[in-house]
């Protein structure tokens, strides 16, 4: 039998199978959260132990201060869903679109044209960091047309 820490990291979505720096990465909440949640506590407090009677325009302020700051703080989006938001397919469009422009200088073997686009073969891979085994395959296959462009091969 396995351990129930083996079992998860061989699951299909397990984040050290989806991206071993998503297994690092800390979960993170907004630095905002904890002192909105202190002055939605402290209105709440002071309204539930204040005077019975409101007076005056101050308490009502505080109130729609309070009621303001609520709607925010849970209307908020979570950083979660800052993944998959289209970065795969804006990389693979925007350095894409580059490296296929070089396709015949890569036929013809023109290292000139080639060795200033460089980076755009190894930002290319970047399409794939969220599929670890297309990732480590298209890595393989730019890292040699790099190293081979560096050293003056043709191959």
């Amino acid at each position: 039998l396995k351990s129930p820490g083996s079992i998860s990291a061989t699951h299909p979505r397990s984040p050290t199978r989806l991206s071993p720096t998503l297994a690092a990465m800390a979960p993170r909440t907004s630095p905002l959260a904890l002192p909105v949640v202190l002055l939605g506590a402290a209105c709440t407090l002071r309204a539930a132990f204040g005077p019975a009677f409101a007076s005056g325009m101050a308490a009502r302020r505080e109130l729609l201060g309070a009621v303001a700051t609520g709607v925010v703080a849970l209307s908020s989006p979570l950083p979660a869903l800052a993944d998959w938001q289209g970065e795969p397919s804006r990389a693979l469009k925007k350095y894409g679109s580059a490296v296929l422009k070089l396709e015949d200088a890569v036929n013809q073997g023109d290292l000139s044209k080639i060795k200033p686009k460089l980076r755009k073969f190894a930002l290319l891979c970047g399409a794939w960091r969220f599929e670890p085994k297309e990732f480590a395959r298209f890595t393989v296959i730019t890292d040699a047309l790099i190293e081979g462009a560096q050293n003056n091969k043709v191959d």
